[in-house]
């Protein structure tokens, strides 16, 4: 007797299941979640990868937090005004319902009235919310104005694909300038000069790096040259200290030579 009251209640859970499942507004909120939840969880999984991601991190959380707003805030004060000085929950800049973008099944279930016209709106707004919500929680977690978010987007050199477009490493060492004793020209005339050095960028970000750094040991690369000549240029400076001398008067011996 309990067997078949228990059998009764699965069966009894499983027709409301699929009673809420056909209904119309539920699919439409199914579909919508469809859409909406990879936006976050894929960002998610940027932040597990076993592999440098840090370089990367702020484009990819400009990239989908834009695209949340994009479904719901008017494109031309998207195109206007900076990410972090968005009013993302000024009712004033958001798109009429009727052009919110909720996913493709639910641009379709719209468009074939799927769902009755009083009950659009409700749905739609609903949908608004969790777009307006869903931005909110991002920006607290990832506050694009902050200094920190804001050293996340100057990181952006240790990639070798920008290197060539990034004039000075300076935006990012100041944040590191008193921690590590450095001096911002001497790291940027290196920096200039790596630029001027390197003909390939397209290795991955690991293997790149591990190049330069034996570029600066003067290990064997097909960049050596340039090394050498950088290193034959600080000894030159320390002999002519060291003699006292200008480069015009300075004293060669054969010490100097070397095959």
């Amino acid at each position: 007797m309990e067997c078949t009251q228990g059998e009764h209640l699965i069966d009894n859970h499983a027709k409301n299941i699929h009673i809420k499942l056909i209904n119309p507004i539920y699919h439409f909120y199914l579909n919508f979640l469809e859409f909406v939840l990879p936006i976050f969880t894929n960002l998610n999984l940027e932040f597990q990868s076993q592999k440098p991601k840090i370089h990367q991190i702020y484009n990819k959380m400009s990239a989908v937090y834009r695209t949340l707003l994009d479904c719901y805030i008017k494109p031309d004060y998207l195109k206007k005004h900076d990410i972090c000085e968005i009013q993302y929950r000024n009712s004033i800049h958001y798109l009429p319902n009727d052009q919110i973008y909720l996913g493709g099944k639910c641009m379709t279930d719209l468009s074939n009235n799927i769902i009755k016209n009083n009950e659009k709106d409700v749905c739609i707004n609903n949908c608004l919310n969790f777009y307006i919500e869903g931005a909110h929680q991002f920006y607290k977690r990832f506050p694009f104005n902050s200094s920190y978010i804001k050293l996340l987007k100057a990181l952006s050199f240790l990639d070798p694909n920008n290197i060539s477009n990034i004039v000075s490493i300076a935006p990012a060492a100041t944040h590191f300038e008193l921690i590590l004793n450095m001096d911002l020209n001497d790291l940027d005339r290196e920096w200039r000069l790596l630029i001027n050095s390197v003909e390939d960028y397209n290795n991955e970000t690991v293997a790149f790096w591990k190049t330069v750094k034996n570029m600066k040991k003067g290990d064997d690369s097909e960049n050596r040259l340039e090394t050498e000549t950088l290193s034959g240029m600080l000894n030159i400076k320390n002999i002519l200290n060291f003699q006292k001398k200008s480069c015009y008067n300075f004293e060669i011996n054969e010490e100097m030579f070397i095959d």
